[in-house]
């Protein structure tokens, strides 16, 4: 999600004349952003929040503690 946040980003700000060709979730599986980058048939959309856009999820006692 972060890389396709920032390559929507970067290439909607240029007006590309031509559609570019990304890899979007399809090769992952989950998400670490609270709301995946919307993407619609053969159209993703740039995320319109600060910076990146995107906000990360709340892991919390979901992931295991490093020293464990």
């Amino acid at each position: 999600d972060w890389s396709l946040a920032a390559s929507l980003l970067l290439f909607s700000a240029y007006e590309m004349p031509h559609p570019a060709a990304l890899n979007a979730g399809q090769y992952l599986e989950g998400s670490y952003a609270k709301e995946p980058c919307r993407v619609e048939g053969d159209q993703a959309f740039p995320p319109s929040g600060v910076g990146l856009g995107l906000e990360m999820r709340d892991w919390a006692g979901v992931l295991p503690h490093p020293e464990e």
